[in-house]
């Protein structure tokens, strides 16, 4: 039988059974660590994946698949009770942060009669906690009676089949659905809507979605799955910083501890206090009271980078001297004691199993005068090579008591030395955590413009229905991601081998017309109005790629040709995402994302059908026709109009090139009375462009704004470029040119007939 002061201990440590079990603690640890994350410290979640953790950024659907077997489940108000309620964090629960708070609730599932937890595992409900130990000093999972329970815990976390051998080596009958390899092929399937192998993503039963709705809708369930999987990865390196989980000491038992542990021990009591101090920083006290607790800690470690994922839990297959390893799994095994391995116990060398190595400190433990010894010994961190001295255990009162009855000394892990735990393990918990996530999304492109410098252009002759565009696209690449440095030695992260795609994603200009007639500044249409309410994405054909340079940005030319960037885009950003070979991940995914300008046309148009003279229009026969007019272009003074020797007031065909500071990208030659027009995608908000006004001899180098369709959230309104219409035809960028006389002013082109064929003139196109 237990003795009573370590039942009363006990007691006072124990919270009240709750629902969620050790829940809140992970979610916690899951949310600090995404404030400490990449996403937070820099704008990669908008400038790399092209997201905003908004509220409800994904919908409540999320997908889990096996090979070809696909399953569409829904976010569930048990993850939601706890977000809300336990942690009190009321917004976050469908933002990018819930998704990783929900995955790291989940991966504590357990059949029912087992926990409350929603049995919805399409699969069918497993033991997933059985998954969540490792032995770094043994190389094991949790072993109970000399039988394996379960899967080590990187194993589990990566989906490896044997991740110290190949952490690269995907188990193709891993049970657990949300790892590394899951997460990658649901990155990949978010951002292009395709399969790893190219084919389009599929929802339930093998199902394409065939509208543009169900597509985004799809694509939004697969970035829930994302971070839902991101969840119960970091879930599963957070366990690794509770020396039970650690040391071999299983903890799934019954909260009766007046009665042996039995193989699977008795619940944990750290889990529960520290859950306590995450959800409500207050626990119960025997008599049914409450104590307040302090808040845990969650920052002030450094958040480290290693160069696989398996070392985040332990680097074993590296270094040889335990004191040397730097993962988390090899610090809270080799520092700490837990309740079943505790001191005397034997089965480990570190901490030091021998009495004579700890410094005691009395402490008194209740009014009655009764105390304990504190023994305080030293932990070692070797990726900070820092050092604490803690109470790592207690030695109790009725020690001597059993030493004379033969049954040895007993030590117990109370209040003091749970916090000095709590202190030290959970800020690397967030912290380890925050670089496994890093590692994830390491990865990063930099998109700049071709040689040509335009991303892509059309003639809008021949391509200007609300179904057509931009079929071919030109960028440049190179491969940003940083080396990886350790603390040990430094990694470069080379792309090789791999694939590139182009994406465009974009919603609609409902206002959008062949002629441009709808556009803003000709009509009454309400773009904030008639913009489409859900996102599309056009996604090129595959490129292969052996390499990409860390330091000379390549150039690629994408083919949009079966799914072609639309006209009548809006709110459109240009991505490209390369999968393949990341340093040493064989199959990362890495995705940057540019926000360009929307479509901008240019028209040159020939005005030449008119000549300006002293500042006003005329047909050419009306001046031949009028004495007062014709005696300004008569030059010989003999009263023949002669255009090789007097002014020259016939009508032209003007021939233009044009350049965006790169190559000739275009060649026109319009007409009389006739204009081209041709779009094209730029950065914005402004583009310089060289005109060769090739029939008047000089260069013209205007500096042009791009359009902006851009819907802006706080007004509700669509910034835009204005446009305007002269002469019977649209333009929004308009380049007139026309013969004069006298002065140089413009003219009032309102005063014009329009042309005979408001039909843009076909272009010639470079690119």
């Amino acid at each position: 039988m237990m003795p009573r002061y370590w039942l009363a201990v006990v007691v006072c440590l124990s919270s009240a059974e709750v629902p969620a079990y050790e829940l809140s603690t992970h979610a916690r640890i899951s949310y600090q660590a995404y404030l400490a994350s990449t996403f937070e410290k820099s704008q990669y979640l908008f400038d790399g994946l092209g997201l905003s953790d908004e509220p409800s950024v994904f919908g409540e659907s999320y997908i889990d698949s096996s090979g070809s077997e696909i399953f569409v489940r829904r976010a569930d108000g048990f993850e939601k009770g706890i977000i809300q309620n336990g942690l009190k964090l009321v917004e976050e629960v469908s933002t990018i942060k819930g998704w990783l708070m929900r995955g790291a609730i989940r991966e504590d599932d357990v059949p029912i009669f087992f926990g409350d937890n929603p049995q919805d595992d399409p699969f069918g409900q497993i033991f997933r906690v059985v998954n969540h130990f490792y032995d770094p000093i043994k190389d094991r999972p949790l072993t109970v009676l000399g039988l394996v329970s379960g899967e080590k815990a990187p194993d589990w976390a990566i989906g490896a089949a044997d991740v110290f051998a190949d952490e690269n080596r995907a188990d193709g009958f891993r049970r657990n659905h949300f790892t590394v390899f899951d997460a990658h092929e649901a990155l990949y399937r978010a951002l292009t809507g395709l399969s790893g192998g190219g084919s389009a993503a599929i929802g339930e039963g093998g199902a394409t979605p065939a509208t543009p709705v169900a597509r985004e809708a799809l694509r939004k369930a697969y970035w829930a799955t994302t971070f839902r999987a991101l969840g119960d990865l970091v879930h599963l390196i957070q366990d690794m910083a509770q020396p039970q989980h650690t040391r071999n000491d299983a903890h799934a038992g019954s909260d009766d501890y007046t009665q042996p542990a039995g193989p699977i021990g008795h619940k944990s009591f750290y889990e529960g206090y520290i859950d306590e101090r995450a959800r409500t920083g207050a626990a119960d006290n025997s008599n049914g009271s409450r104590r307040g607790l302090r808040p845990l800690v969650y920052g002030g470690y450094p958040v480290p980078a290693f160069n696989d994922y398996v070392s985040y839990f332990s680097v074993r297959h590296k270094l040889a001297a335990v004191g040397a390893r730097t993962g988390l799994a090899d610090y809270s095994n080799r520092g700490f004691f837990s309740v079943g391995k505790n001191l005397g116990q034997g089965e480990y060398d570190l901490p030091p199993n021998t009495l004579a190595a700890y410094s005691p400190q009395p402490r008194v433990i209740d009014s009655r005068g009764n105390s304990v010894d504190l023994l305080y010994g030293t932990v070692s961190d070797a990726f900070t090579g820092a050092s604490d001295t803690v109470p790592l255990t207690t030695w109790g009162a009725w020690n001597e008591a059993a030493q004379t009855y033969g049954v040895g000394e007993r030590f117990s892990l109370i209040r003091e030395n749970y916090d000095a735990m709590a202190d030290l393990l959970i800020p690397r918990a967030v912290a380890y955590s925050a670089g496994l996530i890093n590692r994830f999304f390491r990865g990063r492109l930099e998109i700049s413009p071709p040689d040509e410098g335009v991303y892509a252009i059309v003639d809008h002759a021949l391509t200007n229905g609300v179904d057509d565009g931009f079929t071919r696209l030109k960028l440049k690449l190179r491969n940003a991601t940083p080396d990886v440095d350790d603390g040990q030695a430094t990694y470069p992260q080379a792309m090789t081998a791999g694939t590139l795609r182009a994406v465009a994603k974009y919603r609609r200009n409902g206002c959008y017309q062949p002629d441009l007639s709808g556009e803003p500044g000709l009509t009454s249409c309400d773009l904030s109005a008639n913009r489409t309410t859900y996102e599309e994405v056009a996604v090129s054909q595959s490129v292969t790629v052996a390499s990409l340079s860390a330091t000379q940005p390549q150039a690629f030319s994408f083919d949009f040709s079966a799914n072609p960037i639309p006209l009548n885009a809006t709110d459109l950003y240009l991505q490209v995402v390369y999968r393949g070979g990341l340093g040493s991940e064989a199959d990362a995914v890495v995705v940057a994302t540019r926000d360009i300008a929307e479509p901008t046309y240019l028209s040159l148009a020939n005005y030449t059908d008119y000549y300006l003279l002293d500042g006003v229009f005329y047909r050419p026969q009306t001046i031949l026709d009028t004495p007062s007019l014709f005696k300004r272009i008569d030059s010989d003074r003999d009263g023949q109009y002669n255009p090789a020797i007097d002014v020259n007031i016939d009508p032209l065909t003007l021939a233009y090139v044009v350049n965006f500071g790169g190559p000739t990208v275009a060649t026109l030659s319009v007409p009389p009375a006739r204009f081209s027009r041709f779009a094209f995608l730029v950065d914005g908000p402004s583009v310089s462009v060289n005109i060769l006004k090739q029939s008047f001899g000089y260069w013209i180098s205007p500096s042009i704004n791009t359009n902006r369709f851009q819907f802006d959230p706080a007004t509700g309104t669509v910034k835009s470029k204005g446009f305007g219409s002269s002469r019977g035809f649209n333009w929004q960028v308009n380049f007139p040119d026309w013969k004069w006389l006298g002065s140089t002013s413009q003219g009032d082109t309102s005063t014009l007939a329009d042309l005979a064929d408001p039909t843009p003139v076909p272009v010639q196109l470079d690119f």
